[in-house]
């Protein structure tokens, strides 16, 4: 019948629909991303395998090795050969054995990396975080472009190529709060509220990672979530009838903040394990005149 489409018409809309699905998928911004990641991935797994094959001169590698080797053995402290002479580099001796300074996060990520296959492939994956979410978040703020520039630039940096292959906190707490900070803006932007949840979840993991750290990174955040609260009437939402609007704002808030302050608790209960008090952080147990305590 001449009103049907034909079964050739019938399969270049799907093939041209199924394309075009790809390419929203798959844009330029996507597509840039993806490949700054992967090659920052490449040159992570490069300077740490080629630059630094036995570690670089900073001693704090060693501390976060082997505390990711004690993680993978299911131990939190170690337990000298010898009691007395016998005692690593920025350990700290408590009646259960002796405990690293630093927290476990950054140590549990190069356990994973191992636990895959060898601790330079979670240096690849840290990498191609912190590029792959500079370039996100730019994108996130102004669009593609500035966003392919914005990861050009960190993985020209020679800082980042440095630490890029080096078993340092540093770059893996900037990946998390990385992810906090995109997933916080796309969540206010679409509504989301998965978007709103992992927010809470990339900064509660960069708060056990780094505690002072990712105060710090947070606060501007954690202001800007506290007066967009106040300001729309949200707040009202578990007293009084609201509009949807604040409902889902209220909902976005408690997501963020509830899981966000899950990493405070893992926290402050890593705390009573190794120190036997939740306020005492090991890096203050070590070195109680350096710094604010945590």
């Amino acid at each position: 019948m001449s009103g049907e489409p034909s079964p050739v018409d019938v399969a270049t809309d799907t093939v041209r629909s199924i394309t075009d699905a790809a390419g929203d998928r798959l844009d330029r911004g996507r597509v840039a991303i993806l490949l700054l990641a992967l090659a920052a991935a490449v040159v992570s797994f490069l300077v740490a395998t080629r630059v630094f094959p036995y570690h670089s001169l900073n001693h704090d590698e060693g501390v976060y090795l082997q505390q990711a080797e004690m993680l993978l053995s299911g131990k939190l402290f170690l337990d000298p050969p010898v009691d007395g002479p016998f005692h690593p580099w920025f350990y700290v001796v408590s009646e259960q054995g002796l405990y690293s300074k630093y927290q476990p996060v950054p140590a549990a990520v190069f356990a994973l990396g191992r636990a895959l296959g060898g601790y330079p492939i979670a240096l690849a994956g840290i990498s191609a975080g912190v590029v792959g979410g500079t370039a996100t978040l730019a994108r996130e703020l102004f669009d593609w472009r500035v966003g392919a520039v914005a990861g050009v630039l960190v993985l020209a940096s020679p800082l980042f190529l440095v630490h890029s292959g080096v078993y340092l906190p540093y770059a893996v707490t900037a990946a998390f709060e990385l992810c906090f900070a995109v997933a916080y803006l796309r969540g206010e932007r679409t509504g989301s509220r998965r978007m709103a949840a992992l927010a809470g979840a990339a900064i509660a993991t960069a708060f056990f990672a780094r505690p002072f750290t990712a105060v710090l990174f947070a606060s501007p955040f954690i202001l800007h979530a506290v007066v967009t609260l106040l300001r729309s009437g949200a707040w009202r939402t578990p007293f009084a009838d609201v509009t949807d609007r604040q409902r889902e704002l209220f909902v976005r808030r408690l997501l963020t903040a509830g899981l966000g302050m899950v990493g405070v608790v893992a926290a402050l209960t890593y705390n009573v394990l190794v120190t036997g008090d939740p306020l005492v952080f090991p890096y203050q147990a070590f070195a109680p005149e350096d710094g604010p305590g945590f």
